[in-house]
């Protein structure tokens, strides 16, 4: 079965909160939680470089301690490792912001953005433009956390401010039923930090605010900030109802309510996440927002505020092995090219090797077979064939005159002499052979022997007269006789 479980990993100074979750939209379940402190506080950044390795690798081992699968995993960054900057553009169309962005945080930072790494929030688009949340951090800091994550396997989708996880939280569980999203405020509260999360559309990320608390009185606190942060906000919001999570329990909602004349009410952020299916809940704040980077995964790229997208956009798995496989291919390509060269330079070799020793061969056939049996360039092996089977054919009497050899011719003319008694007196004086005759001059002791020479000229079955003549002169009987192949 497919792994559907998302990772959320909230990285603080001291700490790292880690959560995995199962769901998607306001339907989630939490499936594990543990936090992993840091080895040390005060250090140098050579020091702070080493801890952070040492946190991500104590966080490798307690998945692999606690069984912990996942499918995909996102980050939270601590308010510490950046800044927010609340920036006007004059553009509205989401592009055109994306590609401006950077010069907007040049303007308010006064300075090169070249080692910053900078997401941004869409708080509100009117009539003049936007109005956005600019978050900017160093680079090298996110990029060694990056490093230190992909080197225990964990390879985030994204990386965000913790301000706006908890805000996705907030916006998914927090928000009362009753109260309609647009005119509700959400305050979150822990030992050292206050967030607030400003009303937004359904399908917007919404804006937020962080800050700082001490151990003053945290309901005047409240009575001051809220009114402030209302005022000082960008576009005109209609607050009607405040909701507190305060892990503290130190704000006195109804002193706070007086004041404001806001409708507000009390809510349990553990009692909430105990409902969700969180069992440790010694940070709340921190599953909060551990949960909200997991929630991350499931949603819309647009909706993340991502500082991984500046410096180090996420392949993801298929296009990691998509990028693999190309570079595979190339080597293999490269490989196969190598192969092909060599194999041809052999063939080109060997090529060149059959063809001197094909000319060398035909050189030593020309020189046994009569040049009148060449045909042309003709080569050596049927050459060969030829004569082997002209040979074979000879010695099994199967060639006949008709085939035009000389041998064959003069084999046949032997024979005829040979097989002539003895006592003929036979004498040969010259033999002419010719394409189609064969003549034979000679003489014999007498008329009645020429005969029985010619006899055994007949009895051949190779041979017919065409043409003799005899004369007797002084004892001796000369003749002459014409011979053409017999036709079988």
């Amino acid at each position: 079965m497919e792994n559907k479980n998302s990772l959320g990993v909230y990285v603080s100074d001291n700490t790292a909160m880690v959560v995995t979750a199962v769901g998607h939209g306001s339907s989630w379940r939490i499936v594990n939680s543990f936090k992993v402190f840091s080895h040390g506080a005060n250090q140098d950044s050579d020091q702070q470089a080493t801890s952070t390795a040492l946190q991500c690798s104590d966080i490798a081992e307690k998945l692999v301690e606690r069984k912990v699968n996942f499918r995909d995993a996102a980050v939270a960054i601590d308010g510490s490792f950046f800044t927010q900057h609340n920036v006007h553009s004059q553009f509205t169309d989401a592009k055109q912001i994306r590609q401006t962005v950077k010069f907007d945080a040049e303007e308010v930072l006064a300075a090169d953005v070249l080692e910053k790494a900078i997401a941004y929030n869409i708080n509100h688009i009117g009539n003049s433009g936007s109005e956005l949340a600019i978050f900017t951090t160093q680079r090298p800091e996110l990029k060694d956390l990056l490093a230190d994550l992909q080197d225990n396997k964990v390879d985030p989708l994204a990386m965000e401010p913790d301000s706006i996880c908890l805000g996705r939280f907030a916006k998914a569980f927090l928000r009362d039923k009753k109260h309609k999203s647009q005119d509700t405020l959400i305050v979150l509260m822990s030992e050292a930090k206050c967030y607030f999360v400003l009303p937004s559309g359904t399908k917007r990320t919404p804006e937020t605010r962080t800050f700082l608390v001490g151990k003053s009185d945290r309901t005047q606190m409240l009575a001051r900030q809220i009114p402030l942060t209302l005022t000082a906000c960008s576009h005109e919001i209609d607050v009607k109802n405040v909701e507190i999570a305060d892990t503290t329990n130190s704000v006195d909602v109804d002193v706070l309510k007086d004041k404001l004349g806001f409708e507000i009410d009390s809510i349990s952020l553990t009692e909430k996440l105990r409902d969700l299916g969180a069992t440790e809940l010694d940070d709340p704040l921190g599953i909060a927002i551990a949960l909200g980077s997991a929630m991350s995964i499931a949603s819309v790229q647009s909706q993340r505020v991502d500082f991984r997208q500046d410096f180090m956009p996420y392949q993801g798995k298929r296009e990691a092995m998509l990028s693999m496989f190309k570079v595979v291919s190339v080597c293999l390509s490269l490989v196969l090219i190598l192969f092909a060269i060599y194999f041809q330079m052999q063939v080109s070799k060997n090529n060149k090797n059959t063809k001197d020793l094909k000319a060398k061969l035909y050189n030593d056939a020309v020189r046994i077979v009569p040049k009148s049996r060449l045909r042309g360039k003709e080569s050596v092996v049927n050459i060969l064939k030829r004569e082997l089977r002209a040979i074979k054919d000879q010695k099994s009497g199967k060639l006949g005159l008709e085939s035009g050899s000389i041998e064959a011719k003069l084999n046949s003319i032997f024979e005829v002499i040979n097989a002539t008694p003895k006592g003929a007196g036979l004498k040969i004086q010259s033999i002419d052979i010719s394409s189609r005759t064969m003549r034979i001059i000679g003489s014999s002791t007498s008329q009645a022997n020429t005969l029985k020479f010619f006899d055994e000229i007949k009895k051949h079955t190779q041979l017919i007269i065409d043409e003799r003549f005899t004369k007797t002169v002084g004892g001796t009987n000369n003749f002459r006789v014409t011979m053409k192949p017999a036709t079988n």
